[in-house]
C-alpha cells in the first residue's frame, strides 16, 4: 500500500471533493494521512465523518493554526509511516485538488519511464515554472499519450516520489525567501536540493490532478488563479 499525506485547513467543499476525488479515482491502493492545521468545526467533522467509514484513512489534527506547511507536510510523513508502515510510493498533497480517474497509475508509470533522472514528479505543471527541456519524453497509458517535462519545482498539490528519495534528501524546511510566491516555498527550497543534486523535478502534462484553489485560507487569490484550468463538475469556492 502507497502512501498519500493531504493538508488540510478549513474550505470545506473543497476538501471533500479532494478526498472523494482520491478514494474514488485512485488506481492503486493508497493510505491517506491528513494532517488537519487547526479547521474550524464543520471541516473537522467532515474529516471525521471520513475517517469513520475509510479504513486506510486516518486524521492528525493540531487544535489550533500551525500555518506551518513544512513541518506539517513533515508530520504527516511521519504518522503516515507510523499508522501504515511503507509502501513503494509517496505522494504529498494539498487538499485543493481534484484526482482525474486513473491519476494514479499515470504518474507512477511516468515515474517508471524517468525515475533514473527524475526524483519527483508532480501531476501538473504550476503556471510560475516554465518547462526546461525540449526533448519530452512521452508515454501511452490507456490510450491517452503524456509527457513529462522539467521544471525548477514541482508545488504542494501534488508530489509523487520514492520514499528512498525522502530519505536522501530529508525534510521539509520553512523557507522564508527574498521575493513573493513561489520562490519562498519550503517546497520550491526542497526541489533545490534535488536539482543541485545532479537529478531533475518535472510534471506530468496534461494535467491529472487540478488546482481547484481561488483562493489561499487567508481568503487571498492564490497565485495563478487566474489561469486555473476550470474543470466541469469541480465546485470552486
Amino acid at each position: 500500500m502507497n502512501n498519500a499525506i493531504m493538508l488540510v485547513h478549513n474550505r470545506p467543499m473543497l476538501t471533500n471533493q479532494a478526498i472523494r476525488s482520491f478514494l474514488g479515482n485512485s488506481k492503486f491502493d493508497w493510505s491517506l494521512t491528513v494532517v488537519d492545521d487547526g479547521s474550524h468545526y464543520q471541516t473537522g467533522i467532515l474529516l471525521e465523518g471520513f475517517a469513520r467509514h475509510a479504513p486506510n484513512m486516518r486524521v492528525v489534527r493540531h487544535a489550533h493554526p500551525t500555518r506551518n506547511t513544512a513541518f506539517n507536510r513533515n508530520l504527516g510523513v511521519y504518522w503516515s509511516e507510523h499508522f501504515f508502515g511503507r509502501g513503494d510510493w509517496l505522494y504529498l498533497s494539498d487538499n485543493d485538488a481534484y484526482f482525474t480517474p486513473s491519476w494514479d497509475l499515470v504518474m507512477v508509470r511516468a515515474m517508471q519511464e524517468v525515475g533514473h533522472e527524475y526524483l519527483l514528479l508532480g501531476p501538473y505543471r504550476h503556471p510560475y515554472h516554465q518547462p526546461h527541456d525540449i526533448g519530452r519524453p512521452t508515454m501511452n497509458v490507456g490510450g491517452h499519450m503524456y509527457q513529462v517535462v522539467s521544471t525548477d519545482a514541482v508545488q504542494g498539490i501534488g508530489w509523487l516520489l520514492a520514499w528512498t528519495s525522502w530519505d536522501k534528501f530529508g525534510a521539509l524546511i520553512e523557507h522564508k525567501g527574498e521575493g513573493h510566491g513561489t520562490n519562498q516555498s519550503e517546497d520550491f527550497e526542497w526541489c533545490q536540493r534535488v536539482v543541485k543534486a545532479g537529478f531533475k523535478v518535472g510534471s506530468v502534462e496534461p494535467h491529472v490532478v487540478y488546482n481547484c484553489g481561488v483562493t489561499g485560507s487567508d481568503g487571498k487569490p492564490s497565485p495563478g488563479s487566474e489561469r486555473m484550468n476550470k474543470v466541469e463538475g469541480v465546485y470552486y469556492e
